[in-house]
């Protein structure tokens, strides 16, 4: 992800947004909005067993993997699709 500055302040962003404990990617919907009526792209994404995912809190396990792992997803297909690495200017 580039990291934004005076240069590129204009440039389109992709942006993840992901939600906190108790929450869904619902809770993002007015900062998403905003980002893209001024261009950007927005990804939300739903954790396991939070917001439309259908998993049961039992299947996290008390793991963050378990718990992480629509966005780990996400990241890999980004990576593998789109830049070829995951962070960084």
């Amino acid at each position: 992800m580039r990291h934004l500055s005076p240069n590129n302040l204009n440039a389109t962003q992709h942006f993840v947004l992901v939600h906190g404990a108790g929450h869904g990617a619902w809770c993002w919907y007015k900062v998403a909005t905003l980002l893209e009526s001024t261009g950007h792209i927005v990804t939300t994404l739903d954790l396991t067993a939070s917001g439309i995912n259908l998993s049961q809190v039992g299947q996290v396990n008390g793991s963050v993997e378990d718990y992480a792992k629509p966005l780990t997803g996400f990241m890999i297909s980004v990576c593998h699709v789109g830049q070829g690495r995951l962070g960084g200017p």
